[in-house]
Parts: C-alpha cells; structure tokens; sequence
C-alpha cells in the first residue's frame, strides 16, 4: 500500500510510486474494487477544505453506496469525466437549476474557458502554473460520483483537471468513484444525468 498527500489529506493508493511515479499494480480496463470505503472517502474528500458540491454525506452513509478506483494516464478519460460546471446554448456560465442549463464536460469546460468568470480563469491559471513548477508526471486523485448511464460526474479538483487538460501534461490519474441508488436527495447535479427527482431534498447540505 502507498500514501499519497492530496493538498492536506493522505490516500492510500493501490498503486506503487517508482521514481516518484505512480504506476497502476491493478486492473487498467476499468474500475477495481477499491481499498477505501465510504468513510474513508469522507475522510479524504470531506469537511474543511473538501468537496464543496452539494453532496448529501448523510444520504452516502446510509447504506447502499461503494467505492470504485480506477487509475489512467489518458487526457481523453480526463476530458470525458463531467463536471458539476454549467452552461447555456450561447455559452453563459450558468448553474444547475438555471433554467436551459446543460453540464460540462471536462473538455467542453476547456473549450469555453474565454468565457469563465473572472474568478475561475484565474484560478485554473494558478493550477496550470503551479503543474508546470511541478513537474511532470502531474498526478491527481479525484472524486467523482457515477451516473446510471455510467459517466463520472467529478465533484472535485475541477480546476486542477482543467488546467492538466490544457496544459495536456504528462498525467497519472486516480478516480475514486462513488456507485449506489443515486438520486437529486444526494446530489442535486443528478437530475441532468437521468435520475429520478427526489421526494424531499431538505436534508442536502446548502454548501456548494
């Protein structure tokens, strides 16, 4: 088992480092079982500093949900992972409940990224300096929720991701991935990804 510091945080990895490499000791065709579990997960991703989506914790808690791992070093499964990013028709930035909002790709963030808000251009940029300072191979470890069509929804890291795409870094990538009875109740992005709307969504938490 290896650790892997993520900003504060430390991730036991089911990969080995090799001159400071990762490299995949797993399945590379797709998701393994990982060695985390669901409060592991909210150790590493959760609280002060964490994912910030409106991601129910409680609702993952309750049973039903596992932790999927997968490693890659493509930019195109990067580019594929969708985001909790928003956009209308003619490319306004737009958030999950405004009406005729469509969600993002990775890669089609990349390809509006002229007409980010301020706030955010600056912030992938810092991204994309601090990942040439870094020196490659760049490596993330990534969050995400599953889809019942079986895309990734990220739901944290978004900048970072972005600024490796257009960057196009040499990558090592590791998605955990979070695959149970989803629903709005826990994650209100859901509903753009074919999901039933929930009965009540009082008990999603209020920060994004």
């Amino acid at each position: 088992m290896t650790l892997l510091l993520v900003g504060r945080r430390v991730v036991a990895l089911r990969c080995v480092v090799a001159g400071g490499y990762l490299i995949d000791i797993g399945s590379s065709l797709g998701h393994v079982e990982a060695i985390i579990d669901i409060d592991d997960f909210s150790t590493i991703f959760g609280g002060g500093g964490g994912i910030r989506v409106l991601l129910n914790w409680q609702a993952l808690r309750s049973g039903g949900f596992t932790v999927r791992e997968r490693f890659t070093r493509s930019h195109d499964v990067l580019g594929d992972l969708m985001t909790v990013w928003y956009a209308l028709d003619d490319g306004t930035t737009a958030e999950y409940h405004t009406r005729g909002a469509r969600p993002l790709s990775v890669r089609a963030a990349v390809a509006q990224r002229r007409s980010w808000p301020a706030a955010r251009q600056r912030r992938v940029l810092h991204f994309m300096r601090a990942l040439r300072t870094q020196g490659d191979p760049v490596q993330l470890v990534l969050p995400t929720v599953e889809t019942p069509g079986g895309h990734a929804i990220l739901v944290d890291g978004t900048h970072r991701a972005c600024a490796a795409l257009i960057g196009q870094v040499d990558l090592r990538v590791l998605l955990y991935t979070l695959a149970g009875p989803v629903d709005e109740s826990v994650l209100p992005d859901l509903i753009h990804h074919g999901v039933p709307r929930a009965r009540s969504v009082s008990s999603v938490p209020t920060r994004r």
